[in-house]
C-alpha cells in the first residue's frame, strides 16, 4: 500500500512538472492576434473600458482587460513578458477549492481533479495566454468548487460563495454568465425563504451584463457549429474521456446509480449546452472548443465524484494517462504558435522597407479592422524603432509600379495570417504585372518560423 501511494504521488509530483516545464515555455512564443487585440486597449482609462461596446469586435466583456490593466498599473509595465504572469494569480483560485472540498472528496479525488486540469490543452496551452483563459479557468473552478459544496450539502453551506463568485465569473464572457444562470436556476430549487428572492436578483445580474456589453453583430470568423469544433473539444481533454469511458465500463452494473443520484451537479452543464445549442440553429453559431473551458471544472469534479466507488481501478491508470498526453501531445502542441506574429514583423520591417508600405490579409469583412489592430500593436512590440504603414491589399497592388520606384530595394509587400489563407500567389502576380506591363514579377510566400497549422502566418515577397 505504502509502496501504491508513492507511485501514484510521484506520478503526480511528475506531471505538475513537466506541465510546469511546458507552460513556462509558453513566454517564448509569439503574441498571436487574440492577445495583441487586448493588449491594444491596455493604455485605455479604467473609466473607459466600463463603457458599454467598446469591444464592439469582441465577444467578452472589459473585465479581463480591466485585470490586466490592473496588474500592469500595479507594476508599472506594459512588457508583454510581464503581464502574462498575471494569470499565475489564477492559481491561487485552483488552490483554493482543494481547501472547499476537502471534506467531501478524498485526497486522491483532489489529486485527480488537480491532474485532469493540468492535463488539458486548456491549461497546458490557454492559462497563460494574455487573454481570458486564465481568469475563466480560475474563477470557473472556485465557482464549481462552491457549487459542489453547496449542492452535497443539500444547501446547507456554499451558499454565499457560490452567489459571490457567480457573479464575478458572470462579467467575463456571455457563456460564463450562461453557465452562472444555470447553476442559479438548479440552486433555486434546492433552498427557502429568502434565499429564493436572492437567487432571483443574482439571477438578474448576468443578464444585466449581457445586455449591457454584449454585441449580436460581431463577426467571429471561429464561432461554429460543427463535428469538427466538437472533435475538437474531445481532442482538448482526452483524459477526461478516458474516466468517462471507465464509469461507463463500471457504471453499467448497476444501472450507473451514481450518476443518476447526482444528475443535478451535472445539469448546470447540460442546460447551458442545451441552450448553445438551440441559439446556434436558430440565431448565429456561437460555439468553438474554448468555450468549454468554463464548463470543464464541473464536469471533471462530477465526474470523479460518480467514481468514487471504482477509484482505486482507475487512479494509476488515470494518472498515467494524464501524465503521457502532456509530455508526448499536450506539451509539444503547446510550442507552436498560433499565428508568429514576430517572425511576421521580424522580416518584413528590414530598413530598406521602413518606407514601403505594406498589406495584412486581404478580408472583405469587418474582421478585417481587427486584422488591422493586432498588425499595428505587433509592430509596436515587435518593431518598436519603426513601423511600416499599413494599406489594404487593393491598394497596394493598385500603386506598387510607383512604390517599387520610390523603394527599389524592398522586395517584402505583405503578411498575412490570423485566418483561413486569402491571399493568393497568382492573384498578386497577375494584379502586379497587369500594373507594371514593363518587367515581370516573380512572386513568392515565404512561411513564417515553427508554422505548421493554416493561419500561422506568410510572408509575400516580389523580385
Amino acid at each position: 500500500m505504502k509502496l501504491d501511494n508513492f507511485l501514484f504521488h510521484s506520478l503526480f509530483f511528475l506531471l505538475l512538472g513537466s506541465a510546469a516545464y511546458y507552460v513556462y515555455h509558453l513566454n517564448n512564443l509569439s503574441l498571436w492576434g487574440d492577445e495583441l487585440w487586448l493588449l491594444s486597449f491596455i493604455s485605455n482609462d479604467f473609466i473607459d473600458l466600463l463603457k458599454p461596446y467598446l469591444l464592439k469586435d469582441d465577444p467578452n466583456y472589459p473585465s479581463v482587460i480591466i485585470f490586466f490593466k490592473l496588474f500592469s498599473f500595479l507594476f508599472n509595465t506594459t512588457d508583454p513578458n510581464i503581464l502574462v504572469w498575471a494569470n499565475l494569480f489564477n492559481i491561487f483560485f485552483i488552490l483554493l477549492g482543494i481547501f472547499l472540498i476537502k471534506d467531501y472528496f478524498s485526497k486522491d479525488q483532489i489529486i485527480l481533479f488537480i491532474a485532469l486540469i493540468v492535463s488539458s490543452e486548456y491549461f497546458i496551452r490557454f492559462f497563460l495566454e494574455i487573454k481570458t483563459s486564465g481568469l475563466i479557468l480560475g474563477l470557473s473552478c472556485l465557482f464549481s468548487y462552491y457549487f459542489l459544496k453547496f449542492y452535497l450539502s443539500n444547501g446547507k453551506v456554499g451558499f454565499k460563495g457560490t452567489i459571490t463568485t457567480g457573479l464575478i465569473l458572470s462579467t467575463i464572457h456571455p457563456l460564463t454568465g450562461l453557465f452562472v444562470c444555470s447553476c442559479f436556476i438548479v440552486m433555486f430549487f434546492i433552498v427557502t425563504n429568502i434565499r429564493k428572492y436572492i437567487l432571483i436578483i443574482s439571477f438578474c445580474f448576468p443578464i444585466f451584463i449581457l445586455l449591457t456589453y454584449s454585441n449580436q453583430n460581431i463577426e467571429d470568423f471561429h464561432a461554429e457549429l460543427n463535428f469538427r469544433h466538437i472533435m475538437i473539444t474531445a481532442g482538448f481533454i482526452i483524459p477526461v474521456l478516458f474516466l468517462s469511458v471507465s464509469y461507463i465500463f463500471f457504471g453499467f452494473k448497476n444501472r450507473f446509480l451514481e450518476a443518476r443520484d447526482h444528475f443535478f451537479l451535472f445539469l448546470p452543464v447540460i442546460l447551458s449546452l442545451g441552450v448553445i445549442l438551440i441559439y446556434s440553429f436558430l440565431v448565429m453559431p456561437m460555439y468553438q472548443a474554448r468555450y468549454f473551458l468554463t464548463f470543464f471544472p464541473l464536469t471533471c469534479l462530477f465526474l470523479l465524484l460518480i467514481n468514487k466507488e471504482y477509484l482505486h481501478f482507475i487512479k494509476f491508470p488515470l494518472i498515467l494517462s494524464c501524465l503521457i498526453f502532456v509530455i508526448f501531445f499536450y506539451g509539444p502542441r503547446s510550442q507552436v504558435p498560433f499565428t508568429n506574429y514576430e517572425d511576421l514583423i521580424n522580416k518584413s520591417h528590414t530598413v530598406q522597407c521602413k518606407d514601403f508600405p505594406i498589406f495584412f490579409n486581404n478580408s472583405k469583412t469587418g474582421v478585417q479592422k481587427v486584422f488591422d489592430k493586432t498588425y499595428r500593436m505587433a509592430s509596436q512590440i515587435y518593431s518598436p524603432n519603426f513601423q511600416r504603414k499599413l494599406i489594404s491589399y487593393d491598394l497596394l497592388i493598385a500603386t506598387y509600379r510607383q512604390l517599387i520606384k520610390d523603394n527599389p530595394h524592398c522586395k517584402i509587400v505583405g503578411i498575412s495570417g490570423q485566418t483561413r489563407q486569402e491571399v493568393f500567389i497568382e492573384e498578386i502576380k497577375n494584379g502586379i504585372n497587369d500594373i507594371a506591363n514593363d518587367r515581370i514579377f516573380k512572386v513568392t510566400k515565404i512561411q513564417a518560423e515553427d508554422c505548421v497549422k493554416p493561419g500561422c502566418g506568410l510572408i509575400w515577397r516580389v523580385d
